[in-house]
């Protein structure tokens, strides 16, 4: 799982909200851009109405090479946590899904 480009991503976590995640992410992306490399954002699941992609786009240009459902693969609007937001909403969180639409965004932007 996850080892087309594993090596060159980095994955932003942290246990509570509001302690940075979005803003640690977009300020790495914009460092990355601004180093002349094809960038781009991913969150596998977004609660509540206000979307951290957005933030992220905040901090630089994305380049719109890939689809907002690769970049956001579940968006519920629910401000919960993923698994009780996605049953509220009839739905259930599949680990393939999320696996394909990173592996999308890694065929899409830098390897080198």
């Amino acid at each position: 799982m996850f080892e087309t480009c594993l090596d060159k991503n980095l994955f932003v976590t942290g246990i509570d909200t509001g302690v940075g995640k979005t803003h640690v992410t977009g300020l790495l992306a914009q460092s990355s851009a601004a180093q002349g490399r094809s960038i781009v954002t991913q969150k596998w699941v977004q609660t509540g109405i206000e979307s951290d992609i957005s933030v992220h786009d905040q901090y630089f240009p994305y380049d719109g090479l890939a689809k907002e459902e690769d970049r956001c693969p579940y968006r519920f609007d629910l401000p919960a946590s993923p698994h009780l937001a996605a049953q509220r909403a009839g739905e259930s969180v599949s680990f393939s899904r999320i696996e394909l639409a990173y592996q999308r965004l890694c065929a899409a932007h830098d390897q080198e």
